[in-house]
């Protein structure tokens, strides 16, 4: 229940601090007195976005405080916020710069956390609330509520069967998706792939290769070089070789040499020997190189060298990537994603299989809670239509239609239309059948049959009753009185037969510029209640009604 409510420089409240007692608590006031700021003081508090507006005139700041009395709660978040605490504390301060400040508890807070919170704590209907009534949601809502806690664990169960599955489901095209990506990424580059496997590859293959293959090509060329060489000096297969020519050049020289007597006999001799003997030691060493090293096999090492290259860079460019070591990495995500690949195949026919299990399951609760519902609606029907014959709306029939939809959600497979026959040929839904005020009782019936898990701990109506009148009006305040047996109910009312009804009553009234708001009782109350009857609190025959009215609640 709400204990206390402290404003400051809100609408055209400078300051007022109300102390609620009661269970059924009115305001009423005369129009444009500013009970319309204490409906937004508790809009703010039920974590309503401000504006700068709401601020008093002239002010730079603005503050509620609330206090609210929790008890017989099984809400865990409640439980976890209040402690051992039986009081809620909640707090708004608003800025005239349009900053605003959250606290519950005294701790500063999110909006929307509060607004979460204090959605089980209190509720604000507008004499427009009953539009609620066309929501399908609101209506199954409503319905559920009316089947207790047996169709709310079958709902839950529902619920929690409904989410896995939507789990699976996702985990199942998650993993459809990820097989097709491997495909389209690996099964194309499986050739090529193999061709890299058969490099026996490591991450400095590409430099290793191109040094190498530098190396071969230098030692062909040198190779070739000193073949040249020695086919010179050998004179190969078909002409004389160098040596030879050498030996013939001394002999055809030696006479001349001689007779011109440039050297003798010994000199040319030893000329020859030392000369002839310096291209045999170039011979043998030229030779000592051709039998060690074939250009034949230096030409399949750099064959090898060019292929192994080749197909490092065709890998390279078929794969994306720019280096041996890239390619390595990518060798080993394939075979990592092709065995997952494989073994992904049993998970999908599992999954499926789940799949299916689960379609069966949640069709099967499906059922089981359209048949809940069913029993739920014929129990809301004669709970509603009892409450609607004390409501002055005996010529109405309020009854629950249920239709079952192609395809199972969350929260079932049923659409609800709430549906009002009014004589034997006026049949349909709610918002044709009925007008603004008996759509008010019929919000007001619905509420009164609810469970109370189903209502708020404080109900907030802010002139619910307009569009009622006389007995109407009264039939509704007694009901309202009843409603407050299940959670506080707190009504701004410009109708004195419902004011009458009260257990606290409070006056909103203009001091000037500014809005007082106090507590009537007794005399005071019993004046009120006249000005609301006839306009005039003076007038001796409203009084005396008023007093009737005021005095009779003990009737009820």
């Amino acid at each position: 229940m709400l204990r206390e409510l402290h404003l400051k420089n809100i609408g055209g409240i400078s300051r007022a601090s109300l102390a609620l007692k009661g269970s059924f608590v009115v305001i009423t006031g005369e129009s444009g007195a500013g009970k319309s700021s204490l409906i937004r003081a508790l809009e703010l508090v039920a974590g309503k976005r401000a504006q700068s507006t709401f601020i008093k005139a002239g002010k730079d700041e603005a503050h509620i405080e609330a206090v609210f009395h929790v008890t017989n709660t099984d809400d865990d978040e409640l439980l976890e916020i209040m402690g051992e605490d039986e009081f809620l504390f909640v707090k708004r301060t608003l800025s005239i710069n349009g900053r605003t400040k959250t606290y519950i508890q005294n701790k500063l807070s999110p909006l929307s956390y509060v607004n979460t919170i204090m959605e089980k704590i209190m509720g604000i209907q507008s004499q427009f609330s009953q539009l609620e009534l066309l929501d399908p949601q609101k209506q199954l809502n409503l319905l559920d509520g009316a089947g207790g806690e047996d169709l709310l664990a079958i709902k839950n169960k529902l619920a929690d069967i409904y989410a896995e599955a939507v789990k699976k489901e996702k985990e199942l095209i998650q993993l459809l998706k990820r097989q097709e990506s491997i495909k389209k990424k690996f099964e194309e580059s499986r050739e090529i792939i193999e061709e890299a496997r058969s490099l026996n590859l490591n991450p400095q293959s590409e430099k290793l290769w191109e040094e190498q293959l530098i190396k071969i090509q230098a030692k062909r060329k040198h190779l070739s070089k000193i073949q040249e060489t020695l086919d010179r000096l050998t004179g190969g297969q078909a002409d004389l070789g160098l040596i030879q020519e050498v030996a013939h050049l001394f002999i055809e020289a030696r006479e001349g040499l001689l007779e011109f007597a440039v050297a003798d006999e010994e000199t040319i001799r030893k000329n020859e020997e030392i000369v002839l003997e310096s291209l045999e030691k170039l011979e043998k060493l030229c030779m000592a190189v051709v039998k060690k090293h074939s250009t034949h096999d230096l030409d399949k090492e750099l064959a090898f060298m060019e292929k192994s290259l080749g197909t490092l860079r065709k890998v390279k460019r078929a794969t994306g990537c720019k280096t041996a070591e890239e390619v390595i990495e990518f060798i080993k995500e394939m075979d990592s994603n092709l065995k997952w690949l494989q073994n992904s195949k049993n998970l999908i026919l599992q999954l499926k299989s789940t799949n299916m299990e689960n379609r069966r399951e949640i069709s099967k609760i499906a059922l089981e809670l359209r048949e809940a519902r069913q029993k739920a609606a014929l129990l809301l029907e004669d709970r509603v239509n009892r409450i609607l014959k004390d409501l002055a709306m005996e010529d109405f029939e309020f009854a629950v239609s249920l239709s079952p939809t192609s395809k199972v959600k969350q929260n079932g497979a049923d659409v609800v239309s709430f549906v009002l026959k009014k004589g034997e040929e006026l049949q349909g839904p709610v918002s044709k059948i009925a007008s603004g005020g008996e759509l008010s009782r019929l919000l007001l019936a619905l509420q009164i049959a609810a469970s109370d898990k189903m209502l708020p701990k404080v109900l907030v109506y802010d002139e619910v009753e307009a569009g009622l009148g006389g007995k109407a009006a009264r039939l509704a305040g007694i009901k309202l009185r009843e409603l407050s047996s299940k959670c506080q109910v707190i009504l701004v009312t410009h109708e004195a037969s419902i004011a009458a009804l009260a257990d606290q009553h409070f006056l909103v009234c203009k001091d000037g510029d500014d809005t007082i708001v106090k507590e009537v009782t007794g005399e005071e109350r019993i004046l009120e209640v006249a000005r609301m009857l006839a306009g005039n609190e003076d007038a001796p025959e409203a009084i005396e009604h008023a007093k009737a009215l005021v005095t009779n609640v003990s009737w009820i």
